[in-house]
Formats: structure tokens, sequence, C-alpha cells
């Protein structure tokens, strides 16, 4: 069963539309071989933009941006080809905003990369989007040793991308807050 995240009616027109379902093949077409847990890598891209609509962001360049969230690092697709498959500078900007910096260790990487996303407008909104997708499925699979993860990465990732000033992002923090505290440690 093909899985509704809303985009087709979020999206006014159907040059927008297309351009978007392009892109969407593309970035698929990029991922072929990757997994998800069991399911193909589609699976997450669609979530991703499903939590962004679901938040009433549906804005073309940001929708394209979370199908190419992890391109350039699980893909290593480089910007050329990311402007070839259809994202524009904006979706760009985001892309790599989020992308993991080369580091050892997970800690390492994102003590590199969360600067980045806090310096650079709309990225702490694109990283929650894909976080809830993460934790969503973590509580939807019983994943709970991911779940745990995500868990106590949650201060760290908060006390570093949280911005006062950015009313967007507000309610998906508010959200990946309510889906730990409702889904308590075991």
């Amino acid at each position: 069963m093909l899985y509704d995240n809303g985009v087709y009616r979020a999206l006014p027109n159907w040059q927008q539309r297309l351009s978007y379902w392009l892109t969407r093949l593309c970035a698929i077409l990029l991922h072929w071989r990757q997994r998800y847990g069991t399911n193909h890598y589609q699976y997450h891209l669609d979530r991703v933009v499903g939590v962004a609509v679901r938040f009433r962001i549906t804005d073309l360049p940001f929708l394209k941006a979370c199908l190419g969230h992890d391109l350039p690092e699980d893909q290593k697709t480089p910007d050329w080809l990311l402007a070839a498959i259809g994202m524009c500078r904006r979706a760009r900007t985001l892309i790599f905003a989020v992308t993991d910096e080369d580091a050892p260790t997970r800690h390492e990487r994102k003590a590199l990369t969360y600067p980045k996303i806090r310096s650079t407008p709309r990225a702490t909104t694109l990283k929650l989007c894909d976080r809830i997708a993460n934790v969503e499925e973590c509580i939807r699979s019983q994943n709970g040793k991911q779940l745990e993860k995500y868990r106590a990465e949650q201060a760290h990732f908060k006390h570093e991308c949280y911005r006062i000033c950015d009313k967007e992002s507000a309610p998906l923090w508010a959200h990946l807050n309510g889906l730990f505290a409702s889904n308590p440690a075991s």
C-alpha cells in the first residue's frame, strides 16, 4: 500500500507536484540499495516529508531538502548532482547543514555538525523532521535500543540547536519531547 504523507494536497499546483515527484524519484534511485530497517529507503524519506507536512511546512524547497537530507552523508552525493536532480540552492544549503561532518565517533560527528545546524536558518527544523520520523519509527517497530540512543542524545541536541526565537521548530520540539515522555525508558 502506498503511504500517503499528504504532500500531494500540500503542493498548490501541478508544476510543483511534478517537480517534487521527479526529485523524489531521483532521491529514491540514488538511495537504491540502501535500506531503512527492513524497508526500502524511500520509506524513511516519505516519513520525513510526512512530518513536515503534518506540521504545515510545505514549501517546495524544504520538502525537497527532506528528500535529500541523507544523500551527501549516505551516498556521497555532490552538490552538482543535487542541483541536477532539482534541488535549488536553499534546499542544498539545508541538506549540507544537516549532513554529519567526518569524525571517528557519532558524538564527535554531532559536535562538529550541530554548529552548522544552529547557524543555518531552518536547518533545525529539517533535523527535527528527520529525528521525529526516526523516533516515531523506533516506537512503531518497538526498537527500544535505537529509541534509547535518541533519548540519550536529546538533551544535548536541544541544548545545541534549540533557539527560543525559532517559531517554526517550536511545535516540532514539543512533539519530540512528547514522544519521549509518552514512551518512557524501560
